[in-house]
């Protein structure tokens, strides 16, 4: 069983498939690829389509994107050379970003601390790290960093990565989140892949911050006097 950005490809499959075996791909949640700026950069708002000029190379220095900010070659931050957030970056915004220099963090927190003391980094991380409320770790990495917003055409019309945003698809870099597993009946991967799709799981999810793939119901009782 894996938890993972992205299904399986055919390449993927096809392996269990020559084995008979029936792999099942359950979209469990629904997060967001997030863009994270030092605390002191004197603005957080990009548009897409900026973003997809710093993502491809073609634009190199801030001052690119807007002449007030301070000059200085824009550097890229990810947890590793092949995140899964890269890839989905790349898919989702029709980008080549092979050649474009990604320094590579080794984890989500040296990401947040590479970011925290270099004034021009962007670091690239999954929301997930800083959504839960009740994690004191995801409150630190808050307080060290800013989330930048994103926005497509109106700057006053930004949204930044954050649980309603994702759910009612305002920020442009959502994703879903995959339960795959193979298909036996019975054993521990289908029982908990039954309990986190249930109601219960699903509100489990839905306290860390990002978005369950199936919105738990709660009942509201009215008293008339």
């Amino acid at each position: 069983m894996i938890v993972i950005g992205r299904p399986l490809n055919e390449k993927e499959i096809a392996p269990f498939k020559a084995k008979g075996i029936k792999v099942i791909q359950d979209i469990m949640a629904k997060d967001a690829v997030a863009f994270v700026l030092n605390k002191n950069f004197p603005d957080s708002l990009l548009s897409v389509n900026q973003l997809r000029d710093i993502l491809s190379g073609k634009v190199k220095n801030w001052k690119e994107i807007n002449p007030s900010l301070p000059s200085g070659k824009i550097v890229l931050a990810a947890d590793q050379s092949n995140s899964g957030n890269l890839f989905f970056l790349k898919d989702s915004l029709g980008l080549d970003i092979k050649n474009v220099e990604i320094f590579s963090a080794d984890s989500v927190a040296g990401v947040i601390e590479y970011v925290k003391d270099h004034t021009n980094a962007m670091g690239i991380i999954g929301i997930s790290w800083l959504s839960d409320a009740d994690d004191r770790g995801s409150n630190d990495y808050f307080k060290q960093i800013k989330v930048a917003g994103l926005y497509k055409d109106d700057r006053k019309k930004f949204s930044l990565p954050f649980q309603g945003n994702i759910a009612d698809g305002s920020y442009p870099l959502k994703r879903n989140i995959y339960l795959i597993y193979s298909g036996a009946r019975t054993g521990l991967r289908t029982g908990f892949a039954s309990f986190i799709l249930g109601e219960r799981g699903q509100k489990i999810i839905l306290k860390t911050g990002i978005v369950p793939a199936k919105m738990p119901g709660r009942d509201i009782e009215f008293k008339y006097e």
